[in-house]
């Protein structure tokens, strides 16, 4: 909810997420290409944050589940935001997504020492995996 514009990649095409619960959680993630023109629309408007109130500041955790209610409401469906990480995860299982890419894009750790340390994906890499989502 406090993501900053500058830490958001056009060019590369990913947002860097610096502020995370753990350390797996801070990690690069790739803009799909769908998204993209969504993600460039917000770095226009004015202020500091991706994602922002219309007075510029960050939405805080009630704001934001009270919007969300009312998005959900004004849908009619029943989902929460980390539904999106189920989704986001069975969509990438889906279309068979390597699993140190879908790790990494996660933010999940490995207690594998082979593919948790070892095995290295690229910001290509990773762009690659998230668009194989249809």
């Amino acid at each position: 909810m406090e993501l900053t514009k500058d830490n958001v990649y056009l060019r590369q095409k990913y947002i860097k997420i610096t502020k995370s619960k753990t350390k797996s959680g801070l990690r690069i993630i790739p803009i799909h290409e769908k998204i993209f023109p969504l993600i460039q629309i917000r770095m226009q408007i004015p202020g500091k944050y991706l994602i922002c109130q219309h007075d510029e500041k960050p939405y805080n955790y009630s704001t934001y589940c009270t919007l969300w209610d009312k998005i959900m409401l004004a849908i009619n469906a029943k989902y929460t935001p980390h539904d999106c990480r189920h989704t986001c995860a069975t969509l990438m299982d889906n279309a068979e997504v390597n699993y140190n890419a879908k790790r990494k894009i996660l933010g999940h750790s490995c207690s594998d020492v082979t593919n948790g340390v070892y095995t290295h994906k690229d910001i290509r890499q990773l762009r690659k995996a998230i668009n194989k989502i249809k």
